[in-house]
């Protein structure tokens, strides 16, 4: 265990003198970076989720329908969910 734990370090000390920290900040964080991206992308599928609700609600009515409509509002449900995480 003591013999991983210091490859492990070295390994850590190699990438940190390889990797220029503010690029890797600007890769994950910066205006450009993932996370924005990530977070605009979730944006845009919580207002859609959230715009075409009503319609499909109304589309899945009649008892033909109840499997379709249970499984919209589970996946409504884990998306409203996963907002809260987000």
């Amino acid at each position: 265990m003591i013999k991983l734990k210091k490859i492990l370090k070295e390994d850590i000390e190699n990438f940190n003198k390889e990797v220029d920290t503010e690029d890797l900040w600007k890769l994950v964080s910066g205006p450009k970076g993932i996370n924005p991206i990530v977070k605009n992308i979730t944006g845009d599928i919580l207002r859609l989720v959230s715009k075409v609700n009503r319609n499909v609600l109304d589309d899945l009515r009649g008892p033909e329908y109840k499997d379709q409509r249970r499984e919209w509002k589970k996946l409504k449900t884990e998306i409203d969910e996963q907002q809260k995480v987000w």
